[in-house]
């Protein structure tokens, strides 16, 4: 009231954004949002490390549930399969749980084989399923950490090994992207990938001029995008693998914030269905289009960046934290003050500016 100057942001309005409120019960559960899980009802699950967050998305309302032990944090979701009972598999910083929506109830999972033994009692940061629908986890603590696929038939999980012996040694880091590749990094120059649905496992071994750039120790977020280019992101910024012979050693070009993006830090990749890639940073939300380079990753990239008062739930955003809706097209990225949810193509910018008129003097 009174009159004034007003302003106008469109783009904010597009930003759908999710948060906690202590005193709104039907909130988020907490104010972080670490992972996303969507159920074959349309159900989306999120995880706030405390508990779940049913997201009930027509009424714009969560229903929450809680471990309630303060000893054990959530930090991988995906649907059980049909046919076993619950609802949830629940990776824990203590093991293996399954969720029951119907009774809001967690129980630990107990492995009928000794060979399990570390899915039940380690910390299982990461499930997901194949293309057949078989379950796989990634657990750690105590470390190294390690792969298993789960025997759905038997009710047991099976180690898998995909290292060759010669790089089994330090602490060979395992990172899952969300095209069903586990990406397993070494200290020696050299790092791999297993397709879970192949079973393949491919060796990369990185050109000695790059790996001042490329951390072979950490390969972070992978992305394999519509036109087989293949995109890391990490704390060393986001790379694009360069073509190549096959079998020789491979090579990177870097992208910082010399380049435009907002930040080094690289925490999630998603890509929108026009082929726009999305990377959440500790310094906002980057989109850009892999289309301007040339077939050989030559030419420059336009980095078109999002904060927080473009409407994002905070400019630091969350490791590994973002979804893609095959149902709607929408993207999630969760960070610490809740989620973004939104549809890709409603992201435009305003190219015509607001007529500006003065209400009063």
């Amino acid at each position: 009231w009174g009159g004034g100057l007003s302003k106008h942001d469109p783009v904010a309005r597009r930003f759908g954004h999710q948060r906690h409120f202590q005193t709104d019960p039907k909130s988020l559960g907490s104010p972080t949002a670490s992972y996303f899980c969507e159920t074959p009802d349309g159900s989306v699950w999120v995880i706030s490390e405390i508990g779940l967050s049913k997201f009930k998305r027509q009424e714009g309302i969560f229903e929450r549930f809680y471990i309630n032990r303060p000893d054990q944090r959530i930090l991988s979701i995906q649907p059980v399969q049909a046919g076993l009972p619950g609802t949830l598999w629940i990776g824990t910083s203590r093991g293996l749980k399954i969720f029951d929506a119907a009774s809001g109830k967690f129980s630990d999972w107990h492995s009928p084989a000794g060979e399990d033994d570390a899915v039940e009692n380690s910390a299982v940061y990461y499930l997901e399923y194949d293309a057949g629908r078989t379950l796989w986890a990634i657990t750690y603590v105590p470390s190294p950490q390690e792969l298993y696929r789960f025997d759905a038939a038997a009710g047991v999980f099976h180690k898998m090994n995909f290292i060759p012996e010669k790089d089994m040694k330090g602490n060979n880091i395992l990172n899952a992207d969300q095209q069903q590749n586990v990406w397993a990094s070494t200290d020696n120059h050299r790092f791999y990938k297993l397709n879970l649905n192949t079973r393949q496992t491919t060796a990369y071994e990185i050109d000695p001029a790059d790996t001042l750039n490329f951390p072979p120790e950490a390969v972070g977020q992978a992305w394999l995008d519509r036109k087989n280019r293949q995109w890391f992101g990490n704390y060393k910024g986001l790379f694009l693998m360069l073509p190549g012979t096959a079998g020789a050693p491979v090579r990177f070009r870097r992208f910082t914030e010399k380049d435009g993006l907002p930040d080094i830090l690289i925490h999630a990749i998603q890509e929108d269905k026009q082929g726009h890639l999305w990377v959440s940073t500790n310094k906002g939300l980057s989109k850009f289009n892999p289309d301007e380079l040339s077939e050989q990753g030559t030419g420059q990239l336009h980095f078109r960046n999002y904060k927080e008062a473009d409407g994002l739930q905070a400019d630091e955003f969350g490791s590994h934290s973002s979804y893609a809706s095959s149902r709607t097209g929408e993207l999630f990225f969760g960070g610490i003050n809740g989620f973004n949810v939104f549809l890709p193509d409603e992201i435009q910018d305003d190219s015509v500016p607001p007529q500006v008129a003065f209400t009063d003097i």
